[in-house]
């Protein structure tokens, strides 16, 4: 048996269930050059969303505080919620739309302040960037735990550019406060 550390074998865990949810709840998060005729990602920072950003994500009757980071390989990586509050870590795609414009699919989970997952969320945004800062906007896919489909709703993103380092780096990651789930966006790209 090979001997990994519990980080490395959580990494792992995280990136195969969400993989493996993906596939469950037929949630389809494309590669970069599938995406409907998408452009690829390119590699430097330039106008991309590449890096670490804080956003304000807001919903019809309520909101959260979100940490997002961008690789240049097309990996999209999301984060919220602190110590006895509600959060979830999630992962995803991105790729260019056009000028200044990107769109991100990310399914990430719901867990309530004990760590229990009571959810799943399949977000699908379309964003417009201006620089260190993009809003974006889009319907998401609401699950139970069971994977049941539960309904939709919109999203609204606000965010500001934290870093402009390569968000696979290890001075960048998108972590979650429950150790068990420490998610590093872009590891393998």
């Amino acid at each position: 048996m090979i001997a990994m550390s519990h980080t490395v074998r959580s990494r792992i865990t995280t990136t195969v269930s969400a993989a493996v949810l993906a596939v469950a709840l037929g949630v389809s998060l494309p590669t970069p050059a599938a995406a409907h005729g998408a452009e690829a990602p390119p590699s430097s920072t330039g106008s991309t969303p590449i890096g670490t950003w804080d956003a304000t994500v807001t919903l019809p009757d309520s909101g959260h505080q979100a940490t997002f980071a961008f690789a240049a390989g097309g990996v999209a990586c999301m984060s919220f919620g602190g110590p006895g509050e509600f959060g979830g870590s999630g992962l995803g795609t991105w790729w260019r739309t056009g000028t200044n414009r990107f769109s991100f699919k990310i399914l990430h989970d719901v867990h309530d302040p004990s760590g229990t997952v009571v959810g799943w969320v399949g977000v699908n945004q379309q964003a417009l960037q201006q620089a260190d800062t993009f809003t974006g906007s889009g319907v998401s896919q609401l699950y139970a735990a069971d994977g049941t489909q539960t309904g939709t709703t919109s999203a609204r993103v606000s965010a500001t550019r934290r870093s402009t380092t390569r968000a696979d780096s290890a001075h960048s990651p998108v972590t979650t406060t429950r150790p068990a789930r420490t998610l590093q966006c872009g590891e393998g790209t």
